[in-house]
């Protein structure tokens, strides 16, 4: 029993040094943050892909109001436009003419996937893996683990009290 206890102290030595206990407090809050931190940043990335497309169809639609802009103008103005509008869009067509079908296509605006893309950091993006629920469970109890191991490892009186000597 006291080879048994002596192998452990001798463990217990070892493992409650500064050199030891320090790096596994320095990684046990890091991966807790990681997966406190985890879903946030998951919930950051998100909305900032969504403002990204938001933006990419606000241009789209700016663009679209500036082409009908174009259009209108050119419809008071020019008397070749109103006839070809009238002609195509509405039908009508001279005495003696015989009308073609013809179809009209609406402009509408799309948004391309390369206009929609976020501007959002490689460590954000990298930070938000950690918002999946396994990954997530993993570093929280992983960063638990070593803190607690780190702490009760380090306690006092884990180590052999020296027995005093009788002179």
């Amino acid at each position: 029993m006291e080879e048994r206890l002596a192998k452990f102290d001798a463990w217990t030595e070892r493992l409650a040094t500064p050199y030891l206990f320090w790096p596994a407090c320095a990684i046990g809050v890091f991966l807790v943050g990681l997966g406190i931190l985890g879903p946030e940043a998951s919930r950051n990335v998100e909305v900032k892909r969504q403002c990204a497309v938001m933006a990419a169809e606000r241009d789209a639609l700016a663009q679209t109001i500036g082409q009908d802009r174009a259009i209108e103008k050119a419809l008071e103005n020019d008397p070749a436009v109103i006839e070809r509008v009238v002609r195509l869009e509405l039908g009508i067509v001279r005495p003696g003419e015989v009308r073609l079908p013809q179809r009209v296509r609406a402009t509408a605006a799309r948004v391309s996937p390369e206009a929609a893309e976020a501007d959002v950091p490689l460590a954000m993006e990298a930070l938000a893996i950690f918002g999946q629920p396994l990954l997530r469970f993993v570093t929280l109890v992983g960063g638990g683990t070593i803190l607690v191991c780190a702490v009760l490892f380090s306690l006092p009186g884990r180590r052999p009290m020296p027995v005093p000597v009788k002179a």
